[in-house]
């Protein structure tokens, strides 16, 4: 299957954003984006993945930058 990855973090540039792909919990690839922008990757799924079995499809996870969510304290969100 062939999968797109989007990079729009601000300060990209200054600080790269690394995302980590895995598959049944085990590490596949990492993709480093050092620019905003996209980039397009192919990975074979083999039958009896966990996500096959189990009809679940694909599943992303964003990694965030904790500096970002510490700065974003306080500005709005739930209180405590």
């Amino acid at each position: 299957m062939q999968l797109r990855f989007e990079c729009h973090t601000p300060g990209v540039e200054k600080e790269p954003v690394v995302v980590a792909v895995s598959l049944d919990g085990k590490a596949v690839d990492e993709i480093v984006f050092d620019r905003k922008g996209g980039e397009k990757r192919w990975y074979y799924v083999g039958a009896g993945s966990r996500e096959q079995e189990q009809g679940e499809g694909e599943r992303v996870q964003r990694v965030r930058d904790q500096r970002s969510e510490i700065a974003g304290q306080g500005s709005g969100g739930n209180p405590g």
